[in-house]
């Protein structure tokens, strides 16, 4: 096994809590966008799935690192080619609902722009991977969507929540923001222990816990207006 992918089957299946956490919080998030605007429900599921597979490939690669010291990285790497297009595509739904929710027009070209973004930086990652095969530099260009593309959806999402007077909402979600940054400085930080590696792992569990909780109020907010 190469050292830096040294995982126990205890801290892998943990992994699984943090995942499982973020994907009903996020289905939440989505089903609260339907009942503002039920016509990009499913798009706005699907986008969510998205995510969610994503996330579910990363953690069955660690999983199988563990259990089978093999791996994949077909499953690594595609957690951020399934989250970026998904995190992109659910943050224009988010703007889209809250334009709907205070009367405003949404232009049906304006899909267009997310998926321009998508494309063009799907071509990015595409290019550095055929012209620098030995480096991960097409993961910078995904990662950069991703991070840009979370920033934009929490900052909706917490306005959205603070104009419905659900503060502790809004305050999860930046709760939620902060431990993902947390959780990017600390993956900075290379070759960790098990130790160091628990503690992450908890960290991360409270990060979409807090995710979870402030989507719950959130579409319950909304479930009750409907």
């Amino acid at each position: 096994m190469v050292d830096e992918f040294e995982y126990s089957i205890g801290l892998a299946l943990f992994d699984f809590i943090p995942v499982l956490l973020s994907s009903v919080g996020l289905i939440l998030v989505a089903l609260s966008i339907g009942l503002i605007n039920p016509q990009v429900k499913k798009f706005a599921l699907f986008s969510a799935i998205l995510i969610i597979i994503g996330g579910f490939c990363k953690v069955f690669w660690k999983f199988l690192i563990a259990s089978t010291d093999v791996h994949y990285p077909v499953l690594n790497n595609s957690f951020f080619i399934f989250m970026a297009p998904g995190f992109t595509l659910l943050t224009y739904y988010l703007w889209s609902a809250r334009q709907v929710y205070r009367h405003r027009v949404v232009s049906q070209y304006a899909i267009f722009l997310p998926l321009l973004v998508i494309a063009l930086c799907a071509g990015a990652a595409g290019y550095l991977a055929v012209q620098f095969p030995q480096k991960r530099l097409w993961f910078i260009a995904l990662l950069t969507l991703v991070t840009l593309a979370n920033i934009v959806f929490i900052w909706h999402a917490v306005r959205h929540c603070w104009q419905q007077k659900l503060k502790p909402s809004a305050l999860l979600f930046i709760l939620n923001l902060v431990g993902v940054f947390a959780l990017a400085g600390l993956a900075r930080a290379g070759h960790q222990d098990e130790a160091t590696q628990w503690i992450e792992q908890i960290l991360n569990a409270f990060t979409q816990g807090a995710l979870l909780v402030a989507a719950y109020l959130l579409y319950k907010k909304h479930k009750k207006i409907d």
